[in-house]
C-alpha cells in the first residue's frame, strides 16, 4: 500500500501544501487564520494536474486569503479624523455638535459618541444603518419597475454571511447593512437579485436570465462582493 507524504508544490506565486493519501478526490482548502493552502491528493493525480486544478481556483483562493486577513485586523477604534469605508470610499469620521455645519465628504457623527469606543462603533453603526435605508428608499422603485413588481416590505439587518434575502409569501426583503461599505452599484445588484425571486424562488436559468434583463452587468457587483467578503474589524 502506498504511503501517505507530504511536501510544498509551488503554483505560481502560491505555495501549496500537499498531502498524498488515499483519498477519491483532490480537495483543496484554505487555512485560517494564516490564509496557507493545503491540498488533499490522491495517488494517482499529478503535480502538473495539481497545479492546473490550483490555476483554475484563484478567484476563489484570493476570496479565502482575503477573508483571512480580514478576521486578523484589529478592531477599529473609530476615532476622530481616521476613515471607514462608505459607499466603496475611504470617509473620514467627524464628530460635531448638532446643529453644526457638516464636514464636507465626512461622516457625521454626533459629539457626544466620542467619549468611547463602544459609543463611537455604535454612532458609525447608526449612521451607516441612515446612509444604507436612504438609498435603498430612493433606489428600490425604480428596480421594482423595472421587473413589474413590488415588495411589501423591507428591512435592514447586519448579517455575516449572506448580501440579502427575500421572504417569498411575505414579500419581504431583507438588506445586509455591510452594502453601505461597497459601491452602490452592489446595492442596486442585490436589490435586483432579491426582486427576481419574487418572480422565481430558486436560482435556475430564468431567475439569472431575470437578473440579466434587469441589470446586463451584474457580474461585475457580484464578483466584487463575493471577492471582498466582509471586514470584520469594523463590526
Amino acid at each position: 500500500m502506498t504511503r501517505s507524504r507530504e511536501y510544498a508544490l509551488a503554483v505560481g506565486g502560491l505555495t501549496v501544501h500537499v498531502q498524498r493519501k488515499a483519498v477519491k478526490l483532490l480537495r483543496l482548502r484554505v487555512r485560517a487564520p494564516e490564509g496557507s493552502l493545503h491540498a488533499s491528493v490522491p495517488f494517482r493525480v499529478s503535480d502538473r494536474e495539481v497545479q492546473h486544478f490550483v490555476l483554475s481556483k484563484s478567484d476563489w483562493i484570493a476570496q479565502q486569503q482575503a477573508r483571512c486577513v480580514a478576521l486578523q485586523r484589529p478592531p477599529h477604534a473609530f476615532l476622530p479624523g481616521s476613515t471607514v469605508p462608505l459607499w466603496g470610499e475611504a470617509t473620514p469620521l467627524h464628530f460635531a455638535a448638532r446643529g453644526t455645519f457638516p464636514a464636507a465628504g465626512a461622516l457625521q457623527l454626533p459629539a457626544e459618541s466620542a467619549v468611547s469606543p463602544a459609543r463611537r462603533k455604535a454612532a458609525v453603526h447608526a449612521a451607516y444603518r441612515q446612509a444604507l435605508k436612504a438609498e435603498i428608499a430612493a433606489r428600490l422603485p425604480r428596480w421594482e419597475a423595472g421587473l413589474s413588481v413590488k415588495a411589501e416590505a423591507w428591512t435592514v439587518r447586519n448579517m455575516r454571511s449572506r448580501w440579502g434575502s427575500c421572504n417569498v409569501h411575505r414579500r419581504r426583503l431583507c438588506l445586509n447593512l455591510r452594502l453601505v461599505t461597497h459601491p452602490v452599484a452592489c446595492l442596486d445588484y442585490v436589490l435586483v437579485h432579491e426582486l427576481a425571486h419574487l418572480w422565481v424562488p430558486g436560482h435556475d436559468r430564468r431567475f439569472w436570465a431575470l437578473v440579466g434583463e434587469a441589470m446586463p452587468d451584474w457580474q461585475v457587483h457580484h464578483g466584487r462582493l463575493r471577492q471582498a467578503g466582509h471586514d470584520h474589524s469594523l463590526w
